[in-house]
């Protein structure tokens, strides 16, 4: 069972990883993509889940080698280097969904104001604090959890155990669930808008609404059921254990789910994915349709037309 489990999460890990790092690479290529506000944003929640498949991938070999390999003994550093990918990537995601959504209800709300909010430089500065955020937070929760652990004073542990734990309660569970209320709130505001702000919500978020409903069925909902029978203890600890394997594999879709969803929906993607694969970078055909209207522009001129230019 240990043996399956370990090969099961590394083809899904690897696959997801390679999968994220592709539409990742796509995005970057293609000159439509890149200069899409949205796909800012969206490049960093493809990373996020990146850097959060590799800390998953990592804490099973080595819950694999805790379970093989007698008196297995791992360091403070590497619990840290363990637990930091896993909560950054998290961080990363939520944080980046976050922003999004305060940056929608504002150009909502107020979108002759805070429409400024949703370009390009914004964005880039969202990210780096959404990262910047990430790193602190996933550092102060390996330090709460060391501390809970390794303390010892049994009131002082216990206090920052609790701390640790609301911290890691709000931070990964509580804050998709108000993102995506909030976005949910944003469409039907945007319902009612006149068909200008619709057009412009669409132009500047994209798919985005998409990817918060999908990371709010396949990772908000299983992990609040893995709470609930965590702490009312209904089940027994191997009904429990089923429930979080199965919150885990979830949560694995929805890290495969990311690239498939923006191959089927978005048309650009698909084009640059073609063109990636191809090993053509979408400026080498964009200037390609340039000298083709070039060639058609002079045809229409003709030669007499074109020496005044």
């Amino acid at each position: 069972m240990i043996y399956a489990s370990v090969i099961a999460q590394a083809i899904i890990s690897t696959t997801a990883i390679l999968a994220n790092l592709f539409a990742f690479l796509v995005i970057l290529v293609t000159r439509k993509l890149r200069k899409n506000q949205s796909n800012i944003l969206l490049c960093s929640i493809i990373f996020g889940s990146i850097i959060l498949q590799i800390g998953i991938f990592l804490r099973a070999i080595f819950d694999f080698a805790f379970e093989v390999i007698d008196e297995f003994v791992i360091s403070c550093v590497t619990k840290f280097f363990l637990t930091l990918p896993v909560v950054f990537g998290l961080h990363t995601v939520n944080t980046c969904i976050l922003f999004t959504a305060l940056q929608t209800l504002l150009c909502v709300k107020r979108p002759v104001i805070f429409r400024s909010l949703v370009n390009t430089r914004s964005q880039k500065i969202v990210c780096a604090f959404a990262l910047s955020y990430s790193l602190i937070g996933s550092s102060a929760m390996f330090i709460g959890a060391d501390l809970s652990s390794n303390t010892s004073t049994t009131s002082v542990g216990d206090h920052w155990s609790d701390v640790y734990d609301a911290y890691f309660f709000v931070c990964i569970d509580v804050m998709p669930c108000i993102t995506s209320v909030s976005f949910v709130i944003t469409i039907c505001l945007l319902r009612r808008r006149p068909s200008s702000d619709k057009n412009f919500y669409n132009k500047a978020m994209g798919a985005l609404s998409m990817f918060l409903a999908l990371y709010f069925i396949l990772w908000f909902i299983p992990t609040l059921a893995q709470l609930i029978v965590h702490y009312s203890s209904l089940l027994s600890n191997d009904t429990e254990k089923l429930i979080g394997y199965v919150s885990n594999r979830f949560r694995d879709v929805y890290a495969l789910m990311n690239p498939s969803l923006l191959f089927w929906k978005n048309r650009e993607f698909r084009e640059g994915a073609l063109d990636f694969l191809r090993l053509k970078s979408s400026n080498q055909v964009h200037e390609a349709d340039q000298q083709r209207f070039c060639k058609r522009k002079s045809r229409a001129w003709g030669d007499s037309d074109r020496s005044r230019f």
